[in-house]
């Protein structure tokens, strides 16, 4: 069975709280949809989260492109037992959401072609969303650091 927690701490660089907390609201929920597993995921959740246009860019993935509407994430998560993301800080600047971000689990299953390890793995990094027209998210760039 998953454990999956998440925390967050949040901050605004704008005086529209209105609409920044909407975003804020918006991407911790794309996180708590992508943290959970594969199988139990809404695809109605995922069409009011992502864009049809949905990409995801970052070095870990370089430029992956256009992802079908049914895979945001890549189920990057779905290797992973025991796991958690706190959302250490979240900033908001136009139409992007900036989160720090940890992530740990337990590695219990294929992880982008390695095999399980059995071990904790931790990961640092930041996300970056952008928002479309249409208020879903249409980009997330990412860079985290696997310890």
């Amino acid at each position: 069975m998953t454990t999956t927690t998440m925390t967050t701490t949040q901050r605004s660089t704008s005086t529209q709280s209105g609409s920044v907390e909407a975003r804020l609201a918006h991407v911790r929920a794309a996180f708590g949809y992508l943290m959970t597993q594969p199988a139990e995921r809404d695809a109605t959740v995922r069409e009011q989260l992502f864009s049809p246009e949905y990409e995801i860019f970052g070095p870990a993935r370089e430029n992956c492109g256009s992802l079908p509407a049914a895979r945001p994430g890549h189920d990057l998560f779905s290797g992973f037992s025991e796991s958690a993301l706190d959302l250490t800080d979240m900033v908001t600047s136009g139409d992007r959401v900036i989160s720090y971000v940890r992530f740990s689990g337990r590695h219990t299953g294929d992880f982008e072609g390695h095999p399980p390890t059995g071990r904790r793995m931790t990961a640092d990094g930041m996300v970056v969303h952008r928002f479309g027209g249409d208020g879903r998210i249409a980009e997330q760039w990412s860079v985290l650091r696997w310890r």
